[in-house]
C-alpha cells in the first residue's frame, strides 16, 4: 500500500515504517525488538499484513529465557502505525534473508547444519514458531558455507550461499519444497545445484526466478 517497512541498524528501533504519501517516518510505528539490546535489523519481509524481521546472531551468555535475544521476530501491521509484536524464535545464528509463503517462513542462515531453516508461522499449528532443530524443517547444504539468500516459487526453493572454497563447492541450490517441509532428513530435497564460480568470500546477494530463468545478484567484482 502506501507504507514502507525498514529493517534498521538502530539498536533501539530495528523496525521502522515510512508513510509514502507524506514521505515521512511514522515515529509511533518504530519498534525495538523485545528483550534485545544489541540486535541489528538486517533483513525484512512483508506478507499478509505481517512483517518478519531477522537480525545478526545474538549471544546469550550464560543462559537466557526463551524470549530473550531472539533473531527472528513477527509483527502484525494490520494497523500500519501500530505494529503489534506476535512472537519470536531463537535461531542462534545470523538470519541473512527471509522469504515467507503460506504457513512458512524460509530463512537463509549461518547455521552450518541448517543453511536453510523453515519456521511454521501458522498460530493454529502445533509446530508454530518451533525451531527447525525440533521440527526438521529445512536443508543442510554440503560443507559449511553460510546461506545468504532464499527465494521461493511454486514447489521449488532457491538457496544462495557465501563461497569459501571456490574449487569444490556449489553456491546455488534448487530444492523441492515438499522435501524441505517433510520433517525428515535435512539432506534430502536437492533438485540441482551449481558452482557459480565466484571468488572466495563472495556471496549470492539476491535471487529472482521467472519461468526457466534464475536471476542472481552477486557480491563479486569479477561478474
Amino acid at each position: 500500500g502506501n507504507y514502507a517497512y525498514l529493517a534498521s541498524a538502530s539498536t533501539t528501533g530495528q523496525l521502522q515504517a515510512v508513510d509514502l504519501i507524506a514521505m515521512a517516518r511514522i515515529d509511533s510505528a518504530t519498534r525495538q525488538l523485545p528483550e534485545t539490546t544489541t540486535a541489528i535489523g538486517q533483513t525484512i519481509f512483508f506478507y499478509n499484513n505481517k512483517i518478519y524481521i531477522g537480525t545478526q546472531y545474538l549471544p546469550c551468555p550464560p543462559i537466557c529465557p526463551s524470549t530473550q535475544n531472539n533473531e527472528f521476530h513477527i509483527y502484525d501491521v494490520s494497523t500500519p502505525s501500530n505494529p503489534n509484536w506476535q512472537g519470536s524464535v531463537n535461531i542462534n545464528h545470523n538470519v541473512n534473508d527471509i522469504f515467507v509463503s503460506g504457513d512458512f517462513a524460509y530463512l537463509a542462515t549461518s547455521d552450518n547444519n541448517h543453511e536453510l531453516m523453515v519456521i511454521n508461522i501458522n498460530p493454529s499449528s502445533s509446530d508454530y514458531l518451533k525451531h527447525p532443530d525440533d521440527t526438521g524443517f529445512g536443508y543442510d547444504a554440503p560443507a559449511t558455507h553460510d546461506g545468504s539468500r532464499v527465494y521461493l516459487l511454486g514447489n521449488k526453493v532457491y538457496l544462495g550461499r557465501i563461497q569459501n572454497n571456490p574449487s569444490s563447492s556449489d553456491d546455488f541450490f534448487i530444492l523441492n519444497k515438499d522435501d524441505v517441509l517433510d520433517g525428515g532428513s535435512t539432506s534430502d530435497g536437492l533438485v540441482n545445484s551449481l558452482d557459480l564460480g565466484i571468488q572466495n568470500n563472495a556471496l549470492v546477494t539476491g535471487i529472482v526466478v521467472r519461468g526457466q530463468l534464475a536471476f542472481i545478484g552477486l557480491d563479486d567484482p569479477t561478474f
